[in-house]
């Protein structure tokens, strides 16, 4: 990525900082209106604004977009949203309204964007020329150039639309023609992604 190129905010993580901005103001709804229905919609998003916090998280972190001191923020305003559920409208222990805040905070830390499911990418090393393998040996054209043409032996797609070689022959990189082994992920000469490796 580029010094002057600017990272994107997760939706996710301003989802998350307004729905927690939401239960406050519900909050204060619940004593001026005293209404049921505010009540229990204060009680709601109390406990799903400590839901989404982690939730963001693993999805930023899938899209590799910025929004972490949204999240940190949503998680403090969060917690008082459940710590003002427990002390205000039950009669439960008031360490329990501190649950908030840890099970949130504790979530939020074990977040990883290998929760939210990524798309897979077919791209080479440097994320803009499609890397696909041929199953021929490379002449010395194709190496010179760096051709990417699709070739007779092009693979076959299955239905998790994954790439794989309908024959065994060899393989070899389409950017550089170095010979490959099997399950690689990278061409170990020049660092093209390997599709179907």
């Amino acid at each position: 990525m580029e010094k002057n190129e600017r990272v994107r905010i997760s939706l996710f993580s301003v989802v998350s900082v307004l729905a927690s901005a939401i239960g406050v103001v519900l909050y204060s709804l619940c004593f001026s209106t005293h209404s049921v229905a505010v009540f229990t919609l204060f009680k709601v998003v109390a406990i799903v604004s400590i839901i989404i916090p982690p939730v963001s998280k693993a999805q930023r972190l899938s899209v590799h977009k910025s929004g972490k001191a949204l999240e940190i923020l949503s998680i403090i305003i969060a917690g008082f949203n459940f710590y003002c559920v427990i002390f205000a409208f039950t009669k439960l222990p008031i360490l329990i309204a501190y649950l908030g805040w840890v099970i949130c905070g504790v979530t939020y830390k074990l977040a990883k964007g290998s929760w939210w499911p990524q798309k897979e990418k077919c791209l080479s090393f440097d994320e803009s020329v499609p890397v696909v393998l041929s199953c021929k040996e490379p002449s010395a054209q194709d190496n010179a150039v760096g051709a990417l043409e699709i070739t007779d032996t092009m693979p076959e797609t299955r239905d998790n639309d994954d790439l794989v070689f309908a024959d065994q022959k060899p393989c070899y990189c389409r950017k550089c023609g170095a010979k490959l082994g099997d399950d690689v992920l990278f061409c170990h000469r020049c660092g093209a992604k390997v599709i179907g490796g």
